[in-house]
């Protein structure tokens, strides 16, 4: 019975060891949400759209650290450009944005995109996208 109990105890202390050491998977790549606007949010033309986001890093070395953030308004029809916002956030290991652009006169409802992207040092880039409408 003492030889059964030490070798379930051994046993034990064993799978503890290579739990404790086995190393979460990380991928790198830096964290990224859009808290403002919404998916599918729909605006007039003439409002203002409020873009609000963070970025995380991925780890607290140089090469996790953040570099640089982006983010941007574009036309669903070609990816053009309509606004841009881009911050340096060398060494950062978080950054929050935080801007507002005025939407265009539209004639017929016209889709759109956010989106936001952040890369590191190594360089790994996340990107995010949401739609928008916009309307006359």
């Amino acid at each position: 019975m003492k030889i059964k109990t030490t070798g379930i105890v051994a046993t034990a202390i064993f799978l503890l060891s290579i739990a404790a050491c086995t190393k979460k998977e990380d991928s790198g790549y830096p964290n990224l949400s859009i808290s403002s606007p919404t998916a599918a949010q729909m605006f007039s033309s003439g409002d203002t759209m409020y873009l609000k986001g963070t970025a995380l890093a991925s780890g607290t070395d140089d090469a996790h650290l953040l570099h640089e953030v982006m983010v941007a308004v574009k036309w669903q029809a070609d990816s053009s450009v309509m606004f841009s916002a881009n911050y340096s956030t060398h060494d950062l290991e978080s950054f929050d944005f935080d801007t507002f652009f005025i939407t265009p006169s539209v004639v017929t409802p016209t889709n759109a995109f956010v989106e936001a992207k952040a890369e590191n040092h190594i360089p790994m880039v996340t990107t995010k996208t949401i739609s928008v409408m916009i309307h006359p």
